[in-house]
């Protein structure tokens, strides 16, 4: 018995030897144990890339002129002068040769207000190429030349300034408006002249109130003898251009009277009356149309009137419309009161030519007046 007991202890031994020396060979004794089942986790978060080479911010393109858009009737301009606006124009870029451009005003209750702020203006262009723009046409009329008057210039600037930063064409400014200023408001009974495109100049504005029956007679009131004249640039908006003229405040010279335009003897391009002007003549020209010639002016002075006009063109009798400040008849009776107006002031005689005159043509015009047959000839090239 106790002999069986030592055999089975001696192989229970040998088996335990046999079983640490395989644990032995295969490495299994020579591990630590590990703090957990399974291997620690790596870091959710993915690592970080390097930052980006910042790009250099392209240059910016320059700006694109706007196309002109379809223009806006203007408002009605206050009865002490007729108010100014610009010839009929198409939609095209601004760098387009110039055209004749239709108004671009607009009330200044709809482009107004304290939410939209002022925006910078380029350039205004010399103050002297104005007043010889007026004093060329002044010449037309054997006139003497106005010279500047630097209390009123700083005054229609900042009215000038007004029209292209507020878009409107006005013989007013409202002080409710950003752009207000009290300088611009004692030049807002200025002639003005606003347009669509940048480019335009003080020439173009002159030509144009020289082409219009209502603002032609205060050109050459030969009574003129100071004015300024501003012409201001926008490029951003509706309006771009806007040119202001004052004539009303130096009136101090001489009444030297007749005045006749063109003046005899002269030579000067044919050209046609100015579209949209204010108030419109061709109601007192019945069976009128544009285009229609370009106005043959008469200042007899107040008091004085005409009662007929005739006209030759190369010694042939050719369709003609006078107006006066007794026979002008407008399309309404405001319009008919502010042309008489401005025409009784100087006892203005207006001949109108049915057609533009030709070119290369001998041109005689007569008008009868109270004191007798006022006649000359000039010449187109």
């Amino acid at each position: 018995m106790l002999r069986h007991l030592l055999r089975l202890l001696l192989v229970a031994a040998l088996l335990l030897a046999a079983g640490v020396l395989g644990m032995r060979q295969l490495g299994w004794l020579n591990q630590r144990a590990a703090p957990s089942l399974s291997p620690p986790e790596q870091a959710r978060t993915a690592p970080v890339a390097p930052p980006s080479p910042v790009v250099p911010a392209a240059p910016l393109s320059p700006a694109v002129p706007e196309k002109l858009e379809t223009p806006v009737k203007p408002p009605s301009p206050a009865a002490s002068m007729p108010s100014t606006t610009t010839p009929p124009t198409s939609t095209r870029p601004a760098s387009t040769p110039p055209r004749p451009v239709l108004p671009r005003a607009v009330p200044p209750a709809q482009k107004s207000g304290a939410s939209r702020p002022p925006r910078p203006l380029a350039p205004a262009p010399l103050r002297s190429a104005p007043l010889t723009a007026l004093n060329a046409v002044r010449a037309l009329a054997g006139l003497p030349g106005v010279k500047a008057e630097p209390g009123w210039q700083a005054e229609c600037d900042a009215h000038a300034n007004y029209l292209t930063r507020t878009d409107t064409g006005s013989h007013r400014e409202d002080p409710a408006d950003p752009h207000y200023t009290p300088a611009g408001a004692n030049c807002a009974h200025a002639h003005y002249y606003v347009t669509l495109r940048p480019e335009a100049t003080a020439t173009q504005a002159l030509t144009y109130w020289q082409n219009g029956p209502f603002h032609l007679p205060q050109l050459l009131d030969p009574r003129l003898s100071r004015a300024a004249f501003s012409v201001k640039h926008d490029t951003a908006g509706e309006i771009h251009t806007a040119a202001v003229l004052d004539v009303k405040r130096g009136r101090t010279g001489a009444a030297k009277y007749p005045v006749r335009f063109p003046r005899p003897g002269s030579v000067l391009a044919p050209q046609a009356l100015s579209r949209f002007e204010f108030p419109d003549a061709l109601p007192g020209c019945p069976g009128y149309a544009h285009p229609v010639g370009a106005p043959i002016a008469l200042l007899l002075g107040q008091g004085r009137a005409a009662r007929r006009a005739e006209l030759k063109i190369n010694g042939k009798a050719a369709a003609v419309c006078l107006l006066t400040a007794q026979t002008f008849s407008g399309a309404s009776a405001g319009d008919t009161r502010v042309g008489r107006s401005v025409l009784e002031a100087q006892g203005v005689a207006i001949a109108l030519p049915r057609q533009p005159l030709p070119r290369a043509a001998q041109v005689h015009v007569l008008f009868q007046t109270d004191a007798g047959p006022v006649g000359w000839s000039f010449r187109t090239r």
